[in-house]
């Protein structure tokens, strides 16, 4: 059931739901400045991140031991959401120091080239928080807290699976006997 709950009411990410989320909103600026060759001053990247992160209804009790995987659980994801913060900020300061250098005949071509630089390094930033779920899956699969909260519908699942196999197996059983 807590799987289930975190599931269909974790925040949106991608394509579905997660257990907990990172959004970020990147912003830059600076001043283009025509002499022989248009060249940026005072640049700079910031951004704005939106972490949500799971937590518990007010007034929900708990065993001590699911407590405490709770803490644990929780403590995970903010760890991981953190991680991808820390992939952002290292892929702006990329960027940041890459345009710094840029320089070029007008200032429209800058422009550009700026615009290109920021999406060339957003885009190696997807793919390096790609990479960064992959390896952190394996871990969060084999978090205690989503070890036992998948545990009980594994268990259920088994469980039905072999009444419905006994109730086919009794049902070819009559079947074999008529």
């Amino acid at each position: 059931q807590l799987d289930q709950q975190m599931t269909t009411r974790g925040p949106v990410h991608g394509r579905g739901r997660a257990y907990a989320n990172l959004v970020v909103k990147p912003d830059y600026s600076g001043q283009l400045v025509q002499g022989r060759s248009c060249k940026i001053r005072n640049f700079n990247i910031s951004a704005e991140f939106t972490m949500t992160l799971p937590k518990l209804a007010p007034g929900t009790r708990l065993s001590a031991d699911l407590k405490s995987r709770w803490n644990s659980f929780q403590a995970f994801a903010k760890r991981h959401e953190e991680g991808h913060r820390t992939i952002w900020l290292d892929s702006m300061g990329k960027a940041e120091r890459r345009i710094m250098t840029l320089s070029a005949r007008s200032c429209s071509e800058l422009d550009r080239r700026i615009d290109q630089v920021f999406d060339e390094e957003w885009q190696k930033s997807e793919r390096r928080q790609d990479a960064y779920d992959l390896a952190e899956q394996k871990k969060l699969s084999k978090h205690p807290l989503i070890v036992a909260a998948t545990r009980v519908p594994r268990a259920k699942a088994q469980a039905i699976a072999a009444s419905q196999s006994n109730y086919a197996r009794a049902v070819r059983l009559r079947k074999r006997t008529n």
